[in-house]
């Protein structure tokens, strides 16, 4: 899986006091190195689920170049700082 290339990422938060859906897509070729590293790694080892009330929750789907797509959920506080300029 990490041989092979993103094509895109698909970021849809969820929750939230309004329970609002925003979305936002990225084109592979716009990740950086360290944003791609990371992708794979949640990927591989997605955080576990938070608990509380009117939090956000992000779920990313990758899209590789070979189309396949791997999606994991990622709650507010375990967003990593490097992954936050993708997220809506």
């Amino acid at each position: 899986m990490s041989g092979t290339r993103i094509r895109s990422v698909e970021a849809v938060r969820s929750g939230g006091f309004a329970a609002i859906r925003r979305r936002r897509r990225t084109e592979g070729d716009a990740l950086s190195p360290d944003q791609a590293a990371m992708m794979w790694t949640l990927l591989r080892k997605p955080p576990a689920p938070a608990a509380g009330a009117d939090r956000f929750t992000y779920r990313l789907t990758v899209v590789t170049e070979d189309g396949a797509e791997h999606a994991f959920d990622l709650p507010e506080d375990a967003v990593p700082e490097v992954l936050r300029p993708l997220l809506p």
